[in-house]
C-alpha cells in the first residue's frame, strides 16, 4: 500500500497498481474462430460438414470409408456453392443497398490475405463474365459513386 502513496491522486495510483497486478497474474484467453463462419452457412451445409468430419476421423480406414468421404466432400462443395448463391441472390434481390451493407458483404470476398482468395475476381454483368481488374474496379467505383442516383 505504500506504493499508492507515491502518487498525488490516490485513485490513479490504485488504478496503476491494480493494472500491474492484473497483467502479471491474470490468465490470457484466446478464441479460435472456425473456418466455416461465413454468413451463407445453412443447416444442410452444417450437416454435410459434420458428416464429412465424422467420416474423415473414423478410426477404421477402409476403401468404403474413403469412397464415402470423397462423395460427401463433393456434396459439401455443391451445397456450399448453392448456399452462397442463394445468400447473395437474397441480398441482391432486396433492391436498395446502403454503402455500409454493400461493403460489409463484399469486403469478405475481396481480401487478398487469405490463401484461398488468390484467384482472380470474376463479376457477372448482363450475362457477361468480367475478369479484367481495371474493368472490375471501374464497375465497383461506378456502383459506389452513383449508388444514390441508381436506387432512387
Amino acid at each position: 500500500m505504500n506504493e499508492i502513496n507515491r502518487f498525488v491522486k490516490k485513485c490513479a495510483g490504485f488504478t496503476i497498481f491494480f493494472q500491474s497486478i492484473d497483467e502479471r497474474h491474470a490468465l490470457i484467453k484466446s478464441k479460435t474462430i472456425r473456418g466455416n463462419n461465413n454468413a451463407f452457412i445453412n443447416k444442410e451445409l452444417t450437416k454435410a460438414i459434420q458428416k464429412k468430419s465424422r467420416i474423415r476421423f473414423n478410426n477404421w480406414i477402409s476403401r468404403e470409408n474413403n469412397l464415402e468421404y470423397q462423395d460427401i466432400k463433393k456434396k459439401c462443395k455443391f451445397v456450399a456453392f448453392k448456399a452462397e448463391k442463394e445468400h447473395f441472390g437474397k441480398f441482391l434481390s432486396k433492391g436498395i443497398i446502403t454503402n455500409k451493407e454493400f461493403w460489409k458483404k463484399i469486403a469478405l470476398y475481396l481480401s487478398r490475405k487469405d490463401i484461398k482468395h488468390t484467384n482472380n475476381i470474376v463479376l457477372e454483368e448482363s450475362n457477361e463474365l468480367i475478369t479484367d481488374d481495371t474493368k472490375i474496379s471501374e464497375i465497383l467505383n461506378d456502383q459506389y459513386i452513383n449508388i444514390v442516383e441508381k436506387y432512387r
